[in-house]
């Protein structure tokens, strides 16, 4: 079965493919990857190999941080985690003010 964090391509039983920026997937042996909900960005994650060069690996699906909100979905960096406005309580994954 293909991993978290990735889907299964046709081809070899367990043929993964990372999800890409913006999407994700957290259960494993899926056919596709899930877009990014409001209130959170995929940002894939580095991985450094052997020789120390960084790879990218799958996108994770992350919170935005206490005090931001997004409204989008499909978000790929924290860029998109907007300062909560004067007057509101953004909690940890808020989609709206």
């Amino acid at each position: 079965l293909c991993p978290a964090n990735s889907f299964c391509e046709a081809g070899p039983p367990g043929t993964a493919v990372d999800c890409p920026a913006g999407k994700y997937q957290e259960l494993i042996g899926e056919t596709e990857c899930k877009e990014c909900l409001a209130g959170h960005f995929c940002a894939p994650a580095y991985v450094e190999s052997v020789n120390g060069t960084l790879i990218v690996a799958e996108a994770h699906l992350q919170a935005c941080p206490n005090g931001t909100y997004n409204p989008l979905t499909g978000s790929v960096a924290i860029d998109a985690c907007l300062t909560c406005p004067g007057g509101y309580v953004c909690g940890n994954a808020a989609n709206a003010t």
